[in-house]
């Protein structure tokens, strides 16, 4: 069992995965279930106490997805990705302890929790310690900071014409954006926007505050999501690669979907 402080405070105990476990990620692959859907059957069964994904943010999901996934196959992870100079494709091993983890900033702008050198961290907790426990160093904050659910804030735009009232994305939302991909008759981005937006200047009816971001400059749509993802904590899994034909550095994202719970070996090089 091991012992995580989650990116909004939460303590939970994580049971490392077995064969029935594994069965589970398998029968998800098999019906194209995404990581979400698969990590929330795990959650029911190796996380203490059992989180509600409904009453969670994305950011600690994700979270969540990245801590149970350490506390079974430990922290190297395999994951192919091509090299955008010269195209060739191969495996990658990183150790997934320097994904960088950030805390969710509550709505307390004095808290510490918004410090950006909180965000460091996590990264040293985690690799100084030889039996590794993802955490973030939660000594400078206060021991009521796990986060009251949901959290509103509110913010003005650049050109100071709306003010805006929003909370980050809910967990409970992820599934039903999923689907929306599948639309051709949806706006996406907007829908995807309203689900952070309680109000703008006052107005909470759903349908005019999605007129309203529809004639939104593309700049303050963007400002609602950056802030929002911003204060949200989470999981940053882009890590640097070194391609082995030509040699250029690139960034590459380690895909968290549900492979992510399955151990790949390493390809001989040869």
């Amino acid at each position: 069992m091991h012992n995580f402080i989650t990116v909004t405070g939460r303590r939970v105990d994580i049971a490392p995965m077995t064969g029935v476990h594994e069965k589970i990620v398998i029968a998800g692959m098999k019906s194209l279930q995404d990581s979400f859907q698969v990590g929330r059957r795990l959650f029911g069964q190796l996380v203490t106490p059992t989180p509600i994904w409904e009453h969670m943010y994305l950011g600690e999901e994700v979270d969540l997805l990245y801590l149970v996934r350490l506390a079974s196959l430990r922290n190297m992870c395999v994951f192919s990705a091509k090299c955008p100079s010269c195209g060739k494709s191969d495996d990658y091993q990183v150790d997934i302890r320097n994904f960088r983890r950030t805390p969710y900033k509550c709505s307390n702008e004095e808290c510490p929790c918004h410090d950006p050198e909180l965000n460091n961290y996590s990264r040293e907790a985690v690799t100084q310690n030889s039996n590794p426990r993802a955490t973030i160093d939660w000594s400078r904050i206060p021991e009521d900071h796990l986060v009251k659910f949901p959290t509103k804030r509110m913010f003005t735009t650049d050109d100071g014409n709306n003010k805006i009232v929003g909370r980050p994305m809910l967990a409970k939302f992820q599934a039903e954006i999923g689907s929306w991909m599948q639309s051709e008759s949806l706006d996406i981005i907007t829908n995807s926007i309203a689900k952070m937006v309680v109000s703008i200047d006052e107005i909470e009816d759903r349908d005019n505050i999605e007129a309203i971001l529809n004639t939104m400059t593309t700049w303050d749509r963007y400002q609602i999501r950056d802030y929002m993802a911003d204060r949200e904590g989470g999981v940053d899994n882009t890590v640097k690669i070194t391609c082995t034909k030509c040699s250029a550095q690139s960034q590459a994202t380690v895909p968290m979907s549900s492979s992510f719970f399955l151990r790949k070996q390493l390809r001989s090089k040869d």
